[in-house]
């Protein structure tokens, strides 16, 4: 008998449904690596798949081996899901929810319910590039101390081969084995290169263009912010291409600065696009591994214990009452104490103002 679209109810097919979901959407094809505070970590398909061509690639002549591109790729993993954990951990802070974290080759996706306002979406944003800024002097320092200068940690990235040749310098100048040499410098490099474009890229989905997007609401209103948002981010991306194609042009980063420039002006355009049609807020993948997938806005939990204080406090109000009158009907009014004459007028002045 069948059983779903993962075929038969073979144990086969119970193990791909408990690791991959029954397939609802893209993002439910991601195998479940882990659960830490209650927040699940899974790995997409797309991923994997991303991780086998890039070992194989390391197989072609003229390309870097493995030996340089297994320490970049476990930098950036690690760091992005310290990234995303920041985005969860700031989300349940204000009070919202935070369960699940997809990582795939675009960039983690933290999904993230924070509270409806300006303030909770912020926090939440700017929860994921503080952990790089955290990082980031601890990297900096490291490096500088080891390397006896700062050159090998600040330098302009989208020369030709600027980042090759700090890596060369720091392991010269710092005497460590070069595997572990350089994996220090990659941490340092996908640490800054995360913190850098995805906060000064006022763009979708970048944590930038979300900070933009909280600033703005603040001053106005949800669509307002979103609007203002997506059109600075358009204009960003063009931007972005220009610069790629000038004076980065020379640079090993140019192609990738004009990929990142192309999908953020189509998630910017199709934000506006999202905007006239009316419909919810669309929150995609961010490239840069840092932007939090922010679902439709519910009650926080704070919002929630508050309500049911309220509702406590008025049931007891309500009982004291009908306690108080129950007492003057049976001894009068002369046998209540202070206290209870003083509800009494409290109510009553209550019941006449509203």
């Amino acid at each position: 008998m069948a059983r779903g679209r993962w075929g038969g109810g073979s144990g086969f097919g119970d193990a791909l449904r408990r690791g991959f979901g029954e397939g609802a959407s893209f993002f439910s094809f991601a195998l479940t690596l882990f659960t830490l505070w209650g927040i699940r970590v899974r790995l997409h398909l797309v991923f994997i798949l991303y991780l086998v061509f890039e070992a194989l690639g390391t197989l072609i002549p003229d390309r870097p081996g493995i030996e340089l591109v297994g320490p970049l790729l476990v930098a950036l993993f690690v760091l992005v899901l310290l990234h995303e954990f920041g985005h969860c951990l700031a989300c349940r802070w204000v009070g919202g929810e935070a369960d699940e974290i997809v990582m795939w080759p675009l960039g983690g996706l933290a999904m993230c319910r924070p509270p409806h306002d300006w303030r909770a979406n912020l926090i939440t944003t700017v929860g994921g590039p503080a952990v790089n800024a955290v990082i980031f002097p601890i990297t900096t320092a490291v490096i500088w101390v080891l390397a006896g200068s700062p050159a090998s940690a600040f330098f302009w990235p989208f020369s030709e081969g600027a980042v090759s040749n700090a890596n060369f310098e720091f392991q010269e100048a710092s005497g460590l084995p070069s595997l572990l040499a350089y994996s220090i410098f990659a941490v340092h490099l996908a640490n800054a290169t995360l913190l850098l474009f995805n906060v000064l890229l006022p763009m979708y989905p970048m944590d930038g263009g979300r900070i933009l997007h909280a600033v703005v609401w603040s001053r106005t209103d949800d669509a307002t912010g979103r609007r203002v948002a997506a059109t600075v981010g358009i204009v960003c991306a063009v931007v972005l291409a220009l610069f790629a194609m000038t004076i980065a042009r020379d640079g090993s980063g140019g192609v990738t600065l004009i990929a990142i420039a192309f999908f953020c002006g189509l998630s910017s355009y199709m934000e506006l696009r999202q905007l006239r049609e009316e419909g919810g807020p669309l929150y995609g993948p961010g490239v840069g591994y840092a932007a939090p997938e922010f679902q439709a806005a519910q009650p926080s939990k704070r919002d929630l214990k508050r309500e049911a204080r309220e509702r406590e406090e008025a049931e007891a109000r309500e009982a004291e009452l009908d306690r108080i009158l129950e007492k003057i009907s049976v001894s009068g009014m002369g046998s209540l104490t202070r206290a209870e004459k003083k509800f009494l007028e409290k109510a009553s002045d209550k019941n006449r103002r509203g």
